[in-house]
């Protein structure tokens, strides 16, 4: 580890030869945490094309609404508004023709400086403002107990309340945690969050219930969706809750019936569930180029594609991470809203020449370079076959840990490997030791599995990840449950079971 105390800014500049050394010594530091990174949300793979790298020689900066180029020239809007247009094609917002006119636009949004963070912040910020016009009960915000922490801190920093702020003071909760969940629960409290499925996506019946509790008391509801939950890759049945809310999220919300808004937060899968679909569709045409790959495909990527965009009347604002899938050297993320409902931002600043309409204000124009050169670089058809690859190289990972689980009843006990989710590139299983957690930068979770609390770990497989890493990975895990099975005399594994290499069937 560096030596935090040689890093101490003095009087008189760094030698040369100790900064060399320092900066020398925390990128191999790094590099070589990079080749076993399989623990959180972010592809490590990040390049950057000898076409864009001059431009980091200056303060490309994105100021102020990026619809508008503004007063501050050195920007990147341009290429902001391709990607926000490409964003809009992928999730369905009609009016986004090539050839388009402002006039046609349907759709608004930006490139954040944070994550899907920022995104979750501003769609909650535009909902309070779009519903304040037409209530005067504030507005109740609904999400499930596996919702990112962002969407509870953009709640406490636009004092927006939850159903546990509210409803404590409206009667009895309508739901029981018990009957929605199966886990006991002797609580009469108001939960803070909405229960989930064992899966870890939103308990619709639940969910129904509190929505129609809170409407029929005269409060509007923010809801926020996800499309994969952080830690386990679960998808709220976004169509499902659509169907089942229909006498609440009535379709027709406009300027003059403003009932509620709903939000998917779609912070990694947003960015390639779009192209499993184009990827269905392509392979079901007998010329097609993915036909070939589509007839080996797996049941998993059989299974049924996740609904989400803005073909669904009701969603209103998608947020979502690009830097997580496509990988960046810093974090970037992008919001957008039907162009006719935003009504966060009015105000037009004379210094900065546009509307002040994002949430950061100042934003780092390099992040629309970067993303355009990737999307272009690889094109449609070289993001399917990224989405392809990601989804093989994930059932390889969970056939992997499933062969491992198989050498005993011990050691699927000790695994304790979770269902993998159809489409989503996260593998659940129980948290190893401590030293495996740090050597693969895992990550852990305490969760209830069976209606036992348990902390659970899990592999986030992107395009950094390599076969080899896997098989790293699983040769350690073997090695840590065989130590531990040497101390069950009973659950021994045998010689052939030692040495038998882990390959995939």
């Amino acid at each position: 580890m560096l030596n935090e105390s040689l890093l101490e800014v003095k009087e008189l500049p760094l030698n040369k030869e100790d900064k060399q050394a320092l900066i020398g010594e925390y990128l191999h530091q790094l590099q070589n945490t990079k080749q076993h990174f399989l623990g959180y949300q972010t592809n490590q793979h990040c390049q950057l094309s000898d076409e864009i790298k001059p431009f980091l020689t200056m303060n490309l900066l994105n100021l102020g609404d990026g619809f508008e180029d503004g007063d501050y020239r050195i920007n990147a809007k341009v290429f902001e508004r391709a990607i926000i247009q490409f964003y809009a094609r992928l999730w369905h917002l009609s009016g986004t023709t090539k050839n388009e006119h402002i006039s046609e636009r349907q759709y608004w949004g930006y490139l954040t400086n944070m994550g899907a963070t920022e995104g979750n912040l501003c769609a909650l910020w535009n909902a309070r403002e779009y519903l304040s016009q037409a209530f005067t009960k504030t507005p109740v915000v609904l999400f499930s107990e596996r919702t990112h922490y962002s969407i509870n801190k953009a709640c406490r920093l636009l004092q927006l309340d939850n159903m546990a702020d509210i409803g404590s003071a409206l009667g009895a909760c309508p739901i029981r945690v018990e009957d929605a969940t199966g886990i006991k629960d002797s609580s009469k409290s108001w939960p803070r969050a909405v229960p989930v499925n064992a899966d870890g996506s939103i308990h619709i019946p639940a969910l129904r219930q509190l929505a129609e509790f809170f409407v029929a008391q005269g409060h509007p509801i923010i809801l926020n969706l996800n499309l994969g939950t952080t830690f386990n890759g679960a998808f709220d049945d976004i169509p499902l809750a659509i169907q089942q809310l229909q006498h609440v999220l009535k379709q027709e919300n406009s300027s003059g019936q403003r009932n509620y808004w709903l939000h998917v937060d779609g912070a990694l899968a947003a960015n390639y569930i779009p192209f499993i679909e184009l990827n269905a569709a392509r392979s079901s045409t007998p010329n097609s180029t993915f036909s070939s790959s589509r007839k080996q495909a797996s049941t998993v990527a059989q299974s049924p594609i996740p609904g989400f965009d803005f073909r669904y009347a009701q969603v209103m604002s998608i947020s979502v991470s690009p830097y997580k899938w496509l990988g960046s050297p810093w974090p970037y993320g992008l919001f957008m809203t039907r162009r006719s409902l935003y009504s966060a931002g009015a105000h037009r600043p004379h210094y900065i020449g546009s509307y002040d309409t994002t949430l950061s204000g100042s934003r780092n124009g390099f992040s629309a370079l970067l993303l355009w050169d990737k999307v272009t670089r690889l094109g449609t058809s070289g993001l399917i076959a990224l989405s392809q690859q990601i989804e093989q190289l994930t059932q390889y990972a969970y056939q992997q840990l499933q062969t491992l689980e198989q050498l005993s009843d011990t050691c699927k006990q000790v695994l304790c490997l979770q269902p993998r989710i159809p489409h989503a590139n996260i593998i659940v299983f129980k948290a190893p030791s401590q030293g495996l957690m740090q050597r693969f930068s895992l990550c852990s979770d305490l969760q209830q599995i069976n209606g036992q609390s348990m902390r659970m770990s899990h592999l986030v497989i992107l395009e950094h990840v390599s076969h080899s890493t896997i098989d790293l990975f699983v040769t350690a895990l073997k090695q840590e449950l065989q130590a531990q099975l040497e101390q069950s005399p009973t659950s021994k594994l045998t010689t052939s079971q030692k040495t038998k290499p882990i390959t995939l069937i």
